[in-house]
């Protein structure tokens, strides 16, 4: 009867390691996918900002000032038909 009780103890720790063994594998990926997720969105963040003020954080502008873009004006109505 002992070597039953034993059989079905090694069994059980078998059982139990391979569960783990599985289970640290599955997180494994989880956490490959999601690094590699997020290291999408940070690229994609530093290449096109979304907005004016994180443009300026990302190009280290911030602080200093900006110039309006020169636009030529027509004042004579040149060119209207």
């Amino acid at each position: 009867m002992f070597i039953i009780y034993d059989f079905v103890a090694c069994l059980f720790v078998a059982l139990i390691a391979a569960t783990l063994l599985c289970t640290a594998y599955a997180i494994f990926l989880l956490l490959k996918s999601e690094a590699a997720r997020v290291s999408r969105k940070l690229q994609e963040l530093a290449q096109g900002a979304p907005s004016p003020i994180a443009d300026n954080f990302l190009r280290g502008t911030f602080g200093k000032p900006l110039t309006p873009a020169q636009v030529p004006v027509n004042y004579g109505g040149e060119g209207r038909k």
